[in-house]
């Protein structure tokens, strides 16, 4: 009798074991999800951000990248934060200046007095996820425009160009991009912005022009270029498209990424939503004016790099 009792129990622990064990594999299927299936998509994504404070050399052409940190973390399919995100100082190679102005993305169209071209800089980062590269110029033109009525004073504006993208190498991007801000959160100095939204191109220019006033007889504006893998889109906001502490100058800020089509839905994407391993990247511009009593404080503009995966 106690044979049989064991037996049996026996027999009813292997069935609800093995029940529990298929019921796990179909829900294991179940999270993985039939192609086109909207209920298969990730629930989070890893996110990478590096930034840096590009510095301007007030005796002469040069910048350079201090206070470079690596922000990482998880979001949802909606780009909200899951728990918190982690920031750390991390150090970038240093970028050699071997051509140049002219041999760069972002180049100088028209001819003007009081104008400096500053030497680019970048933020380039190989890792075991990607190789990322995203090169910024800065530009300035002093006495652009008059800005007051009744005594002389002009304007000095100030043109970052920014261009670059990232090629995935382990995992899959679903959004590339940079951004570029003036870190003053109280008022706005931006009087300009350009980046491209919609389908990709393979190439594309984005152009931006100084304000200038009747003085100048020649316009003078800038242009930044780059070629790529021409799938999914293209866009731009004043924010960038994960959140990070860089959107505390969302006033003063120029942010452009490339974004997968299955980045706000993925139903009928079948299995795009694991993201492309395609080289992506964008270009982005930003002008800011300044009075001649404020522009003694501009030193450095806030750059920022975003991958999400």
């Amino acid at each position: 009798m106690g044979r049989r009792l064991t037996r049996k129990r026996n027999a009813v622990i292997a069935t609800t074991t093995a029940a529990v064990l298929l019921g796990g594999a179909c829900a294991a299927s179940a999270a993985d999800g039939p192609p086109g299936d909207p209920d298969g998509a990730p629930k989070s994504f890893p996110v990478q951000s590096i930034s840096a404070s590009l510095w301007i050399d007030p005796n002469s052409t040069l910048t350079s990248l201090v206070d470079v940190k690596e922000l990482t973390g998880l979001v949802d399919q909606a780009g909200k934060v899951i728990g918190s995100l982690t920031v750390r100082p991390i150090t970038l190679p240093v970028a050699y200046h071997a051509a140049g102005i002219s041999d760069y993305s972002c180049v100088k169209n028209g001819t003007s007095s009081d104008f400096i071209a500053y030497q680019p800089t970048e933020i380039f980062l190989s890792d075991g996820k990607s190789v990322q590269q995203h090169q910024f110029h800065v530009y300035r033109k002093d006495n652009a425009r008059r800005v007051r009525r009744h005594d002389i004073q002009y304007s000095t504006q100030f043109e970052v160009c920014a261009t670059g993208g990232a090629q995935p190498r382990s995992e899959r991007a679903t959004q590339i991009g940079l951004g570029m801000a003036f870190p003053d959160t109280n008022q706005t100095y931006k009087i300009g912005q350009d980046w491209r939204e919609g389908q990709t191109p393979a190439n594309y220019t984005s152009t931006l022009g100084f304000q200038l006033g009747p003085a100048e007889k020649v316009p003078l504006s800038i242009s930044g270029s780059i070629s790529q893998h021409p799938s999914d889109q293209l866009m731009g906001s004043i924010t960038g498209p994960f959140p990070t502490p860089g959107d505390a100058y969302a006033r003063n800020a120029v942010n452009s990424w490339w974004q997968a089509s299955c980045q706000d839905s993925f139903h009928g994407c079948r299995w795009w939503w694991r993201g492309s391993k395609d080289f992506h990247g964008t270009v982005a511009q930003g002008l800011w004016e300044f009075t001649p009593d404020q522009v003694r404080g501009v030193n450095h503009f806030e750059v920022r790099s975003y991958i999400k995966y």
